[in-house]
C-alpha cells in the first residue's frame, strides 16, 4: 500500500502518510428545518479529494453546507451564496459548488483537497427549506501518522 513520500533521511518535514480511504454514504434524506452531519471523521488525516450531491432542492437560499475542522467551524455557506460570488471553480475556496442544475435541483459541493485536520473533520448540511432534500456524499482521504 501506497505510504507517500518515501521518509530517506529520517527527515520529520515530510507527512508520513497512512492508508488511504474512501468515507461515503448513499442516499441520505434531510428533512425540512434539519440539519446532518456528513464524512464525519474521527482520525488524523489529510483530503484528497470529495464532494456532497445535493438533490431535490427547491430553495437553494434556504440550504447551506458548513465544514468544521478539527472542531472549528471554518465556514458556512448556502447555495446560493456560491452562486451570488462565482465560487464555482475548485480551488477558489475550501468549499466550492463545481456542478448545479437549477432546473432539476441539483447541486454538487467540492471539497477543495489538501486540507489537514489533526482530530475530527465533518460537514454539515441544514436544511432550512420548506421541503426536504436528499445527498449522496463521497470522501477520499489518507491517515497522516
Amino acid at each position: 500500500m501506497a505510504r507517500g513520500y518515501p521518509d530517506f533521511f529520517g527527515n520529520p518535514v515530510f507527512p508520513q502518510y497512512g492508508p488511504f480511504t474512501r468515507t461515503s454514504e448513499g442516499i441520505r434524506d434531510i428533512l425540512a428545518g434539519n440539519d446532518r452531519d456528513f464524512l464525519e471523521i474521527a482520525s488524523k488525516g489529510v483530503i484528497y479529494d470529495g464532494y456532497l450531491r445535493i438533490f431535490s432542492c427547491a430553495a437553494p437560499g434556504d440550504v447551506l453546507v458548513a465544514m468544521t475542522v478539527d472542531g472549528i467551524a471554518i465556514n458556512s455557506v448556502g447555495l446560493d451564496v456560491f452562486l451570488r460570488y462565482n465560487l464555482v471553480h475548485e480551488g477558489d475556496f475550501v468549499l466550492t459548488l463545481t456542478e448545479y442544475n437549477i432546473e432539476l435541483s441539483e447541486f454538487i459541493v467540492s471539497i477543495r483537497r489538501g486540507v489537514t485536520f489533526s482530530e475530527t473533520f465533518k460537514t454539515t448540511i441544514f436544511n432550512n427549506s420548506a421541503g426536504d432534500i436528499s445527498v449522496v456524499s463521497n470522501l477520499l482521504w489518507a491517515h497522516l501518522t
